[in-house]
């Protein structure tokens, strides 16, 4: 495996940067086209998802769909304790799961970093009424070693159970894809190596010349990104913990809100492929129903692009967390605001939203 070192976000030194009208290109430029393609797609890449104050026993589940060259998953866990009883044990434990919908790779299984399989953390013991020091415990998944086993689909579910004992908490959890800042030649869409556009050197059209500048250019535009990947406690009890709408007629979903305006997420999309024109996007809700027993649900996204709001299908009556579909639908280029809301088809029956994940789908 050939392998050279990078710069994370490389400011290039290049003295050479004027602007080179109606004449060939050279090897200056192409340097400079590398690094600004290594900073857009391998030390950036799309995914991320968390949640916080996870302050109960209980499941949070999140979408994932991995970009294509990225190779590590970071997972992240803040813990502490807030007035916990002086003496007194005060801890949380995380379970890590993985499934493609069919195989699933679990806790005892090595691709789940030590911290995420149900050890019990560190205690928080503490003087009552003070608060301590926040825990963090930090884990790696290996994506290419989880792909071997996860084949049925490239939509992951990602489930993190925890037990929480005493006063102890999270306080975040989240996680993101690891920039690959060793760049890997020998796998395609992991970066390309400025070394191959040397000063002087011939510029030849094969994989290391500037045929493998224009695949990097496609990653750097199709890779998935995440507009927004968030969970919640899976539980039905409590209406302020959990998102729900019990309306017959569409209705903002309790709880998601910002500023004030019910319903509504902060969101932002790029400006691709198009300034200025709508961005595809795709989504899907977690979901579960209470309170009837055959009655439907469906859920809506807005973000005031033409054609729509987007609904799902009628959702099926069910008592288990279970996925959506996933729908097409767009985002309004620059806009930085997402509205979602629900309805159910008969009362007595609620719909809850234990997770919402929309990402975009654009292509060059």
């Amino acid at each position: 495996m050939t392998q050279t070192s990078h710069t994370p976000r490389l400011a290039s030194t290049i003295h050479e940067q004027a602007p080179r009208i109606g004449v060939p290109p050279t090897s200056v430029e192409m340097t400079q086209h590398a690094a600004c393609l290594n900073g857009a797609s391998l030390d950036d890449p799309g995914a991320h998802f968390g949640a916080s104050w996870v302050f109960n026993t209980g499941a949070l589940t999140w979408s994932y769909t991995r970009t294509a060259q990225a190779r590590y998953l970071c997972v992240r866990a803040v813990v502490q304790a807030i007035g916990a009883s002086s003496g007194a044990f005060h801890g949380v434990q995380i379970d890590l799961s993985v499934t493609d919908g069919t195989n699933t790779r679990t806790s005892s299984d090595d691709e789940i970093p030590a911290g995420f399989r149900n050890e019990v953390l560190a205690g928080l013991p503490n003087e009552s009424g003070t608060i301590v020091p926040n825990r963090t415990v930090v884990g790696y998944i290996d994506l290419d070693a989880v792909a071997t086993h996860l084949t049925a689909g490239s939509d992951w579910t990602i489930t993190a159970s925890v037990t929480v004992t005493g006063f102890g908490h999270i306080q975040r959890m989240h996680a993101w894809e690891v920039p690959g800042f060793a760049i890997d030649d020998a796998v395609t869409g992991r970066g390309v190596l400025p070394g191959n556009y040397t000063r002087d050197q011939e510029i030849v059209d094969t994989p290391v010349g500037c045929e493998e500048l224009i695949r990097q250019d496609d990653y750097a535009v199709t890779q998935q990104r995440t507009i927004l990947s968030t969970a919640w406690r899976q539980q039905v009890a409590d209406s302020t913990e959990t998102p729900s709408c019990a309306s017959t007629s569409w209705a903002a979903v309790s709880l998601l809100d910002e500023g004030g305006s019910v319903g509504s997420f902060r969101t932002v999309a790029r400006a691709l492929p198009t300034p200025g024109a709508d961005v595809p996007i795709r989504f899907r809700v977690l979901y579960r129903m209470t309170g009837g027993t055959t009655e439907t649900a469906q859920v809506r996204l807005d973000t005031g692009a033409s054609g729509g709001p987007w609904a799902t299908s009628s959702l099926a009556y069910t008592s288990t967390w279970t996925w959506s579909p996933w729908i097409t639908a767009a985002h309004l280029a620059g806009e930085d605001d997402t509205t979602i809301e629900a309805k159910v088809s008969a009362s007595p029956a609620v719909v809850w939203v234990g997770a919402v994940a929309v990402v975009e789908a654009c292509a060059p």
